[in-house]
């Protein structure tokens, strides 16, 4: 009996969402989730499967729309068949599914995957029923062909060919079935983990169709920090599901849920440690409903060793959003409210603090505080603004080399779009023939490279390198996962 004991980070993120479901819910568990839910499987047989184990890449996507899984074996095939070798079948799969009908023992172990054979447990069955072997010999034998060791495969053909004709079996039907087993032994699924894995995902698809909010504050928060990130932002706008910036007043540690969508967390702007969010989190229960702002701030930042630079990270994060002050004005105030001179003034003379006002800079400034304080912008969305704006000169359709990627199908052909993008570095070398050529780092929402071949570095030379910081419109091809300039 063999275990596969695996460490899964989305254990731990099912059982944090249960966890706030419980909040609302106290009495629900992943065990009362129902198994063939028409909702869910409706939903994966859509594709609509990001931030859903195992099923979100793009190239899964493309299998769950091909099989268009109706219960939850379609799903542990999907998984299964996904995968190198077994990849090549899903369109015999998809045949087979509405006409596959059992007319022997051997049909009947292939029912469930309608005529294919997916997992490890099928081949030690066929070899059993056909060639008469034991568990463990069937067990060899699966291992052995993985090995592809021509002689050996020799010697295990010729027993597993022997026994079947004993076993009533016509010596072409042997060598079928044995050439089928040869193909799929080394790459078969074990079965149990092909479920194991199917559960996950379909538990976390349950989830987000009857949870989504619970779901998607969990997913963001996993997320937030990995490549992963705009590519979840794009997901929440296509739900509708608003994503609020932290609020000094209303934030939690992480992620929270409000009605219409999902709230940041105060640990998640930079330089602000979940401790100092927490001390600044237990701080507002002294807040009273009539006191000032410049209270407030004492208020909520008593006791808390906290610098100039991480009050200009929670100011240009939006944590203060909700008073009437603008970002620069809060950052020259609030500092002065926690160490500064303001009790003393007050007590002594007997006199208010009045805020010393203070212009804001330009909004590209803004811009680029907010992504320094929160690594993504939800107020100021400068590239937003300048790929609007090259729309608008252009009469093009703009993409991002972010939309590209996440719409790209693995092994399909190229695909040509273009794009707005920041170059923000050009690397030249030689090639060996002498040629020069280039690799430009550029920035389309997230950070890319992309390949400038000899001939087109020659006549976009000029154009890259009086734009080296700058905005540009350009034509991209994606092939083979790989980003390529066409046109600038």
């Amino acid at each position: 009996l063999k275990f596969d004991i695996l460490a899964l980070a989305n254990l731990t993120f099912l059982h944090k969402i249960v966890d706030k479901i419980n909040l609302i819910e106290v009495d629900f568990t992943l065990g009362k989730i129902p198994k063939n839910d028409p909702k869910v499987i409706k939903m994966l047989a859509q594709a609509k499967t990001i931030g859903i184990f195992q099923l979100e890449s793009q190239g899964m996507r493309n299998a769950l729309l091909q099989i268009k899984p109706t219960n939850f074996q379609d799903i542990a095939n999907a998984l299964s068949l996904y995968r190198p070798g077994p990849r090549e079948y899903i369109g015999k799969y998809v045949e087979n599914k509405n006409k596959f009908v059992v007319k022997n023992e051997i049909d009947e172990i292939l029912k469930d995957s309608y005529g294919i054979i997916i997992y490890q447990e099928q081949i030690i069955l066929i070899a059993t029923k056909m060639a008469g072997y034991s568990l463990g010999q069937a067990d060899i034998l699966r291992r052995s062909i993985s090995k592809k060791d021509s002689k050996t495969m020799n010697e295990l053909a010729e027993g597993f060919i022997v026994g079947s004709i004993k076993n009533g079996y016509s010596k072409e039907v042997a060598q079928n079935t044995f050439t089928m087993i040869a193909k799929f032994a080394n790459y078969g699924f074990n079965k149990a983990h092909a479920y194991c894995y199917a559960t996950i995902a379909y538990q976390m698809a349950y989830l987000k169709l009857y949870y989504q909010n619970i779901f998607y504050a969990e997913l963001f928060y996993y997320n937030f920090k990995s490549s992963k990130c705009n590519e979840f932002l794009l997901e929440l706008d296509s739900q509708n599901i608003v994503l609020y910036p932290p609020n000094i007043l209303k934030s939690d540690i992480e992620v929270s849920v409000e009605d219409d969508g999902i709230r940041m967390g105060l640990s998640l702007v930079n330089a602000i440690g979940k401790e100092t969010a927490k001390l600044i989190i237990d701080n507002r229960q002294y807040i009273n409903l009539n006191d000032s702002f410049e209270e407030i701030i004492i208020k909520i930042f008593k006791g808390i060793k906290i610098s100039q630079n991480q009050i200009n990270y929670l100011v240009d994060a939006g944590c203060f959003n909700d008073f009437e002050y603008n970002e620069a004005t809060l950052k020259y105030n609030i500092y002065n409210f926690i160490n500064g001179d303001v009790n003393l003034v007050r007590n002594l003379l007997g006199e208010e603090y009045t805020l010393s006002k203070r212009e804001n800079p330009k909004f590209i400034i803004l811009a680029e505080n907010e992504k320094k304080a929160l690594t993504i912008n939800i107020r100021y969305k400068y590239f937003e603004k300048i790929k609007a704006s090259f729309e608008k000169k252009t009469k093009l359709q703009l993409a991002t080399i972010d939309d590209m990627i996440n719409t790209y199908i693995p092994n399909s052909p190229a695909q040509i779009t273009d794009v707005c993008m920041k170059i923000k570095a050009c690397k030249e070398i030689t090639t060996k023939k002498g040629d020069k050529m280039c690799f430009l780092t550029v920035e389309s929402e997230q950070i890319h490279d992309v390949t400038v071949f000899n001939k087109i570095y020659e006549k976009s030379y000029q154009t890259i390198n009086n734009n080296l910081d700058g905005y540009v419109v350009a034509r991209i091809k994606i092939e083979n996962g790989q980003l390529y300039l066409i046109n600038i």
